[in-house]
């Protein structure tokens, strides 16, 4: 394996918008629709997809240079 590649998953990533800037909130005179509360769980339930994506992605990336190292060991 060529020591001059890359990591598989590049460590620059396109910024990602604040997921509270998404959140609905009631006001005082008008309480969230059930939709509304739908969607501030489904925003929720995104951003946490995102994290455990990102610390997936960190996971993979440290075993992928891991296993590349170890390769370099190995005569082809």
């Amino acid at each position: 394996m060529s020591p001059s590649q890359g990591d598989l998953f590049p460590s620059k990533r396109p910024a990602i918008a604040d997921a509270a800037s998404l959140l609905l909130v009631a006001r005082p005179d008008r309480p969230l629709t059930p939709a509304q509360r739908s969607f501030n769980r489904l925003v929720a339930r995104v951003e946490k997809l995102r994290d455990k994506l990102q610390r997936e992605t960190r996971r993979l990336d440290s075993a992928f240079r891991a296993f590349r190292e170890s390769a370099q060991d190995i005569p082809f």
